[in-house]
């Protein structure tokens, strides 16, 4: 069994993803403690990334998706959190990501590659 486990692939796959803790809170995203509404997200191109949603808006439903990727968090309803793990292309370019319920106002962009 040891040999089989020497030919696991060592490339971002095998990695834990970098984690990301984005709060709904009035309407809009915050990363983390952050002041900016909407942060854009930094992503390498083929990283994996944990996606915690904590929703701090009681009675308000929201979640957190990225539709070109396919990837959506559970509908939290009310207080409460949810995780997803979503993984960026392996070439360079932007996807948007939202509140699927709060589009117009719960939205913003992920970068791929061209970190600041």
């Amino acid at each position: 069994m040891g040999a089989a486990t020497a030919l696991l692939p060592l490339g971002a796959e095998s990695r834990d993803p970098r984690a990301l803790v984005l709060v709904a809170r009035g309407m809009t995203f915050y990363a983390g403690e952050g002041a900016e509404p909407n942060p854009t997200i930094h992503m390498e191109p083929g990283e994996r990334l944990r996606v915690t949603l904590v929703n701090e808006d009681a009675g308000v439903t929201h979640d957190f998706a990225v539709n070109a990727w396919s990837a959506r968090t559970p509908v939290l309803r009310g207080k409460g959190r949810a995780s997803i793990v979503i993984q960026a292309p392996p070439r360079a370019g932007t996807a948007e990501y939202s509140c699927s319920l709060h589009g117009s106002m719960m939205s913003g962009t992920i970068q791929v590659g061209s970190r600041p």
